[in-house]
């Protein structure tokens, strides 16, 4: 085996031979050496002729193409945020982090410490229950209590913006059932271009 740009030598000797011939080189001399440079595998296939009859014997030449390692471009930063940043969820008329969502904030903390230049908005969001004043206190308690969950975590105070909607900017609007409800109580984080 060789490898793709590689020059073996193929060799032989016979004896008694009145003619020999290579697959791919034609008539060669009893004996003697040749450097190949073969751009793809390939068997040589020699056939000598004389006076006690014909043999035959043959050599394979195995050429490895080297596999050039695939290169990978490197993920945006939206890229990764995207897959990697999840959306704190709240209990109704809370702002404390619960213990359901601690391990999502703790990876959400770990993703923003490794990448300090990324800056984010923390929007605060409710469901349409409540007035909006009221409700627009409670995404900021939202949004506030957020960053500083990921502040004691670690992450730059720099690097974190916050802001309420209050029930503005629902996520679902299929209805008020307590799961639609769920979803739009939240602490939804937004990537900031600089």
């Amino acid at each position: 085996e060789i490898q793709k740009g590689d020059l073996p030598i193929l060799s032989w000797n016979t004896s008694d031979a009145n003619s020999v011939d290579i697959s791919g080189l034609g008539t060669v001399a009893a004996s003697g050496s040749k450097t190949l440079n073969p751009s793809d595998s390939n068997t040589y296939n020699l056939t000598a002729k004389g006076p006690g009859g014909e043999a035959d014997a043959s050599a394979r030449v195995t050429v490895n193409t080297p596999v050039a390692a695939a290169k990978i471009p490197d993920a945006t930063l939206a890229e990764l945020f995207s897959r990697n940043v999840k959306d704190i969820y709240f209990d109704y008329d809370q702002y404390g982090i619960r213990a359901s969502d601690q391990a999502v904030a703790d990876a959400d903390a770990k993703f923003f410490a490794a990448h300090p230049d990324a800056k984010v908005l923390i929007e605060g969001h409710c469901d349409e229950r409540g007035s909006e004043d009221y409700n627009i206190a409670l995404g900021d308690n939202r949004a506030v209590s957020t960053r500083d969950f990921l502040t004691k975590l670690g992450v730059s105070s720099s690097q974190i913006k916050t802001i309420s909607y209050g029930k503005e900017k629902p996520f679902c609007t299929a209805g008020d059932t307590e799961p639609c409800l769920q979803q739009n109580r939240r602490a939804h984080f937004v990537l900031q271009s600089e």
